[in-house]
């Protein structure tokens, strides 16, 4: 059976089992699943109500936040019911514009958008992975494709200039 929780900002995620839903929540947390009028507190259901005997609020608690490495505190919520910007179309982009000047990093973040595509509804982490991948390669990619263009066109004008003059 799948549920839906709600973390301690009401952001829902799922869904999820009851294997990794337990690892996310607390007896105070609101969860649903089909068959269920509204949501309600998991110590108040019959399926769960052995997980949260004489068990602190705080156990079990994992909620799925970005955290910033420096304070430690949560930055962004990840919500995994929302695909993350694969950042495909800029990568396609890059690529007809700039081609082979872009060197590998241009297939490199075509590459890392299209396994965001694929593996964001199965593996999210890995989604959001290959999501910033995408982003680093296509974004270097743009300046020493741009750089690549006109270093061609340098080279092809002054060896046109050479066979006239």
């Amino acid at each position: 059976m799948k549920y839906y929780y709600l973390n301690e900002n009401n952001v829902q995620f799922g869904p999820v089992d009851k294997e990794e839903l337990l690892k996310k929540i607390t007896g105070e947390s609101y969860i649903w699943t089909d068959g269920m009028k509204d949501w309600e507190k998991a110590k108040d259901l019959p399926a769960f109500v052995n997980n949260f005997n004489n068990v602190s609020s705080e156990t079990n608690v994992n909620y799925n936040y970005s955290y910033d490495s420096e304070t430690k505190q949560p930055d962004t919520i990840i919500n995994e019911n929302i695909k993350p910007n694969s950042h495909l179309i800029i990568a396609i982009v890059t690529l007809v514009l700039f081609g082979i000047f872009s060197g590998p990093f241009g297939i490199l973040g075509l590459i890392n958008a299209i396994k965001c595509e694929i593996k964001w509804r199965k593996d999210y982490n890995s989604a959001l992975n290959y999501s910033r991948k995408a982003r680093i390669y296509s974004t270097i990619a743009i300046p020493i494709g741009i750089i690549g263009v006109i270093l061609y066109f340098i080279f092809v004008f002054n060896s046109m200039n050479s066979l006239y003059f």
